[in-house]
């Protein structure tokens, strides 16, 4: 619906303007992750519109947003449907009285259709500012613009973070994936997306302090790009030790405020679901130590993706991916891609372009690499918790893959090598150490 209102500001000779969605038929997971509960509407509210001349718009409108019929608030999708104003409210429109002549309301229409656009793609918008990101996923994410990132933190914007949205088993997976990423000699075309410290002075000294702690020698050589975050991984505390409380990561952004922020790029910058399976779920086939519930896709992606599963009469196959240690950073926030023929392939495409999978673990696990001691951090390693198996000679990620069980879909199909032509015929759904 599009409604006029009484002013949120209460000023006399302006109106507000409420544009409903309805969010009642979002699938139970994503109105959780996007932390939903049970309202059956979303608003974006534009106020002080004045009720005369209200083409005329002397002055931009405040955009506000708010859950089912409660007062307006921050929250995720709020503000990532709120966002669409960029294009409209700070734009020369609001200087031209009779852009839309005769059509009364025609402005908000155009707002609202907008809006219903957004909803679709949500996650493949920063929360903040509304740029376009490198990738959208499940989760909504901020881009790597230092002003977003420090809104996001620092003045709470969406609630910001009072402790990071991910489990210790998950973080300390980040960290591993992100230290094999930085380290790597490919790491200007790999690290995607990549940290920015706002102070990379105060991060360098906290970094120094860690590896004195761990009686480690300190050797720092300036080379530009992100050489000070190639060192964090191994002086990186526990993850389950900060992430044991609200109180113990409170203390622990209070002690260590420029490592923190390291923590949160981390775990907002991931787009992806990951979740480890307890135990009494694990799938006894795969006989991994760490099993992972892993959805990357956005919305709009997973229903495409539903809409081909669905016209195959819901046949599909599990497939599995394997890819080198220094890539898993970009695919566990980026999803699977078909990279031949790009700067990213590193391996030959002996049948033809598109994603390699394959319905044999030991041939995915052929094209992958292992995470070693050097890739976690001490503390982990020495009480072996988060990732036990590293101190018995390192793991290795493998993706598991629906697919779309289609001739259409395939590249190739023999010799225990799939190739899949296009990403929408495929969906991730765990990752196994």
């Amino acid at each position: 619906s599009i409604l006029s209102q009484r002013s949120v500001a209460d000023e006399e000779e302006f109106c507000s303007v409420a544009l409903t969605l309805n969010v009642s038929e979002l699938p139970d997971m994503i109105r959780s992750l996007w932390e939903l509960g049970d309202v059956m509407t979303v608003a974006v509210v534009i106020d002080k519109i004045h009720k005369k001349e209200y083409r005329a718009f002397e002055r931009h409108p405040f955009v506000l947003a708010r859950l089912g019929s409660d007062i307006p608030s921050k929250f995720t999708v709020g503000e990532c449907l709120s966002n669409v104003r960029f294009a409209y409210c700070y734009s020369p429109f609001f200087a031209i009285h009779d852009k839309f002549s005769g059509e009364t309301g025609s402005f908000f229409s155009e707002v609202y259709e907008a809006m219903t656009e957004r909803m679709k793609t949500l996650t493949e918008f920063c929360m903040v500012c509304g740029a376009k990101l490198y990738c959208g996923g499940l989760l909504p994410s901020i881009c790597d613009g230092e002003l977003c990132q420090y809104q996001y933190q620092e003045l709470g914007v969406n609630g910001g973070l009072s402790t990071p949205r991910v489990s210790p088993s998950v973080l300390a997976l980040l960290i591993t994936a992100f230290n094999a990423a930085v380290t790597s000699a490919r790491r200007a075309d790999i690290l995607t997306p990549a940290p920015s410290a706002r102070n990379k002075e105060g991060l360098k000294e906290e970094a120094k302090k860690m590896y004195e702690m761990m009686d480690r020698k300190w050797t720092f050589m300036e080379t530009g790009g992100h050489d000070v975050h190639s060192m964090l991984s191994c002086a990186m505390p526990c993850s389950k030790e900060i992430l044991k409380s609200a109180g113990n990561y409170k203390e622990f952004k209070t002690t260590w405020p420029n490592l923190a922020e390291f923590v949160e790029w981390l775990t907002i910058s991931n787009q992806s679901y990951l979740e480890e399976v307890p135990s009494n779920l694990k799938v006894d086939y795969l006989q991994a130590e760490k099993q992972y519930l892993f959805v990357a896709d956005s919305p709009a992606k997973q229903a495409e993706f539903d809409a081909l599963k669905a016209a195959n009469g819901g046949k599909t196959r599990y497939l599995f991916h394997g890819s080198r240690n220094e890539n898993w950073h970009s695919i566990i926030r980026s999803g699977l891609k078909n990279m031949s023929g790009t700067k990213y392939q590193l391996v030959g495409a002996a049948y033809g372009a598109g994603i390699y999978l394959s319905p044999q673990m030991s041939t995915s696990y052929h094209y992958s690499s292992r995470f070693d001691e050097r890739n976690i951090a001490d503390k982990c390693l020495n009480n072996k918790c988060c990732m036990a198996s590293v101190s018995e000679g390192g793991f290795t990620l493998l993706a598991v893959v629906e697919v779309v069980d289609n001739p259409d879909a395939y590249q190739h199909n023999k010799d225990h090598i799939v190739v899949v032509k296009e990403e929408k015929w495929c969906s991730l759904r765990m990752l196994v150490a």
